[in-house]
């Protein structure tokens, strides 16, 4: 796009008319400033959640229910969630981001049942979400229940109580095929999850 503009723009110099430099101009400025507000838009996009979280005064509710794991086990832990969302919503990062990391970090930690009580827990908070579906599948893959983790992977593919596909179909379908055959044991897939973990079948 820029060489083609440049090319017209030269072409316009060559040729006599004011009328036809002036529009040449014109046409310039208008293309140069609508890349100039394309660029920033996808600056913006980029950085806008990263300020966000830098900025979010809001207590990590994942380090807070790592923390009571770690002490007083994983159903306390559960209790807490429920009472810190219901009594300071505000107070506390409910993201689903947050349940799905610590359940991550649980599994990197092989405490695959904790992991799957957390991802179970963030089902509950976001059932529309394919991706705490998804993850569950991924946690009782971990921990070899093949049935439970095909049926979770099922659903991520599929919206909750709908019958339509997700928006992402065929990508969700493809990443389906491949927890399949991971859960199953039949295939290996270098898949990772959050912080690079990678999932072996």
């Amino acid at each position: 796009m820029p060489l083609a503009v440049l090319e017209l723009y030269l072409r316009a110099q060559e040729r006599p008319g004011a009328l036809l430099r002036v529009a040449t101009a014109t046409l310039v400025f208008v293309l140069t400033l609508a890349m100039g507000t394309g660029i920033f838009a996808v600056t913006m996009t980029s950085w806008v959640p990263t300020i966000k979280t830098a900025y979010d005064s809001r207590k990590s509710i994942a380090d807070i229910l790592s923390a009571t794991i770690a002490t007083s086990g994983i159903d306390q832990a559960v209790r807490q969630y429920h009472d810190l969302k219901s009594g300071a919503p505000t107070t506390y990062n409910f993201d689903e981001q947050q349940l799905n990391g610590l359940g991550y970090e649980l599994l990197r930690a092989n405490k695959f049942k904790d992991a799957n009580r957390i991802f179970q827990l963030n089902i509950e908070s976001y059932p529309q979400s394919s991706n705490v579906y998804d993850s569950l599948g991924e946690g009782y893959a971990d921990e070899g229940d093949k049935v439970l983790a095909i049926a979770n992977y099922q659903k991520s593919a599929v919206k909750p109580n709908e019958s339509q596909r997700c928006p992402d179909a065929p990508e969700a379908q493809r990443a389906l095929m491949q927890n399949l055959l991971v859960a199953q044991g039949t295939h290996r897939v270098d898949q990772r999850g959050p912080a690079g973990r990678q999932v072996a079948g």
